[in-house]
């Protein structure tokens, strides 16, 4: 397997806790080395095909992330 296919798998693993339940929100505090790649470009795109939206914010070269179902996923979640 190539590296893009185990961040994309980890991007689906990640966002799939929403859809069962498992979670409302996440919060990651990422290093400042540039480890931050996978949520700008693997999980906000899917989350995005989802529904999701994602609040990311640097702070002192630090990241921080912010999972969150949209308004409008949860009122048409059966």
């Amino acid at each position: 397997m190539t590296l893009g296919i185990l961040r994309t798998e980890l991007a689906k693993q990640i966002l799939g806790m929403f859809e069962t339940g498992l979670a409302s929100s996440l919060t990651f505090f990422l290093t400042p080395d540039g480890k931050n790649g996978i949520f700008i470009k693997d999980i906000t795109p899917l989350a995005e095909q989802f529904g999701w939206h994602i609040f990311y914010f640097s702070f002192l070269d630090a990241g921080f992330c912010v999972v969150f179902p949209s308004r409008d996923f949860m009122l048409n979640k059966k």
